[in-house]
C-alpha cells in the first residue's frame, strides 16, 4: 500500500449515463470527483467504472446475463489495474449511482467466491472493500414505466412494446427475479461494509408530468448498522455536486473523510484474517486431493497430518443434472434446513425408512442450482438410510442423496 493514496474511491454509474458526465453538473460543467474532491479529501484516489448503460439492454430475460458480465468486468479491470499499480491491498470506497449499486453487489458477491488457488486474486476486491455509498440504487426495484418516459420522453405509451423493452422481466423492476437474486446473495455480505444509502428528494419531471425515478423505500431500505439521508436534488443530479457549501455534498464529504480515515486499519487486519483463510483453503484442497496438507508458507513443501481414514466407503456415483454455477452463493439458511431434514435421525439405527423432501419456488428462483449444489457439498456424506426425492444424486452403491426441485 502506498503513504499517497492509503484509499481508493470506485464510482460506478447508473442507466443512460456515461463514466464522466453521470457525475458532472450539467450547469457548471463541474465534475465534482475531479474538481471538488481533491480540496475537501487529500488521502484517497478517485476511479470511474464505465460499461454500456442504455436503459433497453436491461430489459428483458437477457438482463440478468448482462449485470453479470458487468459485474465480471468491473472485478477484473479493477484487479488488473491495481495490481499492475502495486495497491491489491488498498482500501476500497465504492460510490454507486442507480444500476450501478446493483452491479457492485453483484461484484462483490462474485468476487467473494473467487477463492480457489487459479482465481484467488479476484478475491481481493472483495477483501479490501470498506465501504459503498449507494446513491438512488433501486434495492427494492423501480416501475420500468417510469424508466422508459424519462429515458423516451412522455409520449411512451402505458402499453408500449418497443422490441427492445417488451419482455415481462426488467432487471429493476420491483420483485424481479434478477433483483431477488442480488439481493439474496449479497444480504449476507452486507456486514463486512459500512453502508450508506441516499435517496433523491426532488421530482424527475417527464413531459407533463414528474415522479421519483427510485423512491425512497427501494433507495434506502431500514437496514441494521447502515447509514441513509436524503439528497435534494432529482435522481440524476443527487450525484451532480457543484457547490461545497451545500448540506448534501458535505455530508456525502464527511461519511466519505471518515471511511478513508477509518479504513486503512481495519483493511489491514481483514487482509491478515483473508490471508489465513486462503491459507487453509489451500491445505484442505491439497489434502482432500492428495491424502495430505501442504505447507504454502514454506516453499508448498507437503507435510503429514495425523487423522483418521473413515471406514465407511467412498461414493461411487455422483451425477447432477448441471454444472454448479461459480458465482453460487448464500442460502445457507435453507441449505442448514435441508440437512437437518436428511441427517437428523442419522445413527438411530432403528430408522430406515426411505425420506422424500421436495425444493419448491417460483420458476428460475434457483431450485436446481441450490439441489446441485448441496448434492456437490454433500457428495461425501454417508446415509445410514436410503433418500430419494429426484434430480441431483450422490452415494455409494447401496446409500443415495436424491434431490428434486419443482415449481409452485
Amino acid at each position: 500500500m502506498t503513504e499517497d493514496f492509503p484509499c481508493s474511491l470506485v464510482a460506478v454509474h447508473g442507466l443512460n449515463e456515461n463514466l464522466e458526465d453521470a457525475w458532472t453538473d450539467p450547469r457548471t460543467g463541474t465534475l465534482w470527483l475531479r474538481d471538488l474532491l481533491p480540496k475537501n479529501l487529500d488521502v484517497a484516489r478517485v476511479l470511474t467504472f464505465g460499461y454500456k448503460a442504455n436503459v433497453s439492454l436491461f430489459y428483458g430475460n437477457g438482463s440478468a446475463d448482462r449485470i453479470q458480465q458487468h459485474a465480471h468486468t468491473l472485478v477484473a479491470e479493477l484487479q488488473a489495474h491495481r495490481s499492475l499499480e502495486e495497491c491489491s491491498k488498498r482500501p476500497i470506497v465504492f460510490i454507486c449511482h442507480d444500476l450501478g449499486g446493483i452491479l457492485v453487489k453483484k461484484a462483490l458477491a462474485y468476487s467473494s467466491t473467487r477463492t480457489s488457488n487459479n482465481v484467488d486474486h479476484l478475491y481481493s476486491i472483495f477483501a479490501a472493500t470498506y465501504a459503498i455509498l449507494f446513491f438512488g440504487t433501486p434495492h427494492q426495484g423501480t416501475e420500468k414505466l417510469v424508466w422508459k418516459k424519462v429515458s423516451h420522453g412522455d409520449n411512451v405509451a402505458e402499453d408500449s412494446t418497443r422490441p427492445a423493452d417488451s419482455q415481462l422481466v426488467s432487471a429493476i423492476e420491483p420483485d424481479s427475479e434478477t433483483l431477488q437474486a442480488i439481493t439474496e446473495q449479497f444480504s449476507s455480505l452486507m456486514k463486512r461494509f459500512h453502508i450508506f444509502f441516499f435517496w433523491e428528494e426532488q421530482l424527475t419531471g417527464y413531459g407533463q408530468r414528474a415522479a421519483y425515478v427510485v423512491d425512497e423505500a427501494s433507495a434506502a431500505p431500514i437496514v441494521d448498522n447502515t447509514e441513509r439521508a436524503g439528497i435534494h436534488a432529482t435522481h440524476a443530479a443527487m450525484v451532480q455536486f457543484s457547490d461545497q457549501r451545500s448540506t448534501s455534498f458535505r455530508t456525502v464529504i464527511e461519511a466519505l473523510c471518515r471511511y478513508c480515515r477509518d479504513a486503512p486499519p481495519f483493511i489491514s487486519r481483514r487482509w491478515e484474517q483473508a490471508q489465513e483463510s486462503l491459507a487453509r483453503g489451500r491445505e484442505s484442497e491439497a489434502f482432500e486431493l492428495a491424502a495430505e496438507a501442504f505447507d504454502i508458507h514454506n516453499n508448498s513443501r507437503p507435510v503429514q497430518f495425523a487423522h483418521n481414514i473413515s471406514e465407511r466407503p467412498k461414493n461411487k456415483h455422483f451425477r447432477i443434472p448441471q454444472v454448479v454455477s461459480s458465482v453460487f452463493t448464500g442460502r445457507e439458511d435453507v441449505s442448514q434446513t435441508v440437512e437437518d431434514c436428511f441427517w437428523k435421525l442419522e445413527g438411530e439405527a432403528s430408522i430406515r425408512q426411505q425420506q422424500r423432501h421436495i425444493i419448491h419456488g417460483v420458476g428460475g428462483s434457483g431450485k436446481t442450482q441450490f439441489c446441485c449444489k448441496f448434492a456437490q457439498d454433500h457428495r461425501e456424506r454417508y446415509c445410514t438410510f436410503p433418500v430419494d426425492a429426484g434430480s441431483a444424486t450422490a452415494g455409494n452403491a447401496n446409500q443415495h442423496l436424491f434431490l428434486s426441485s419443482v415449481p409452485d
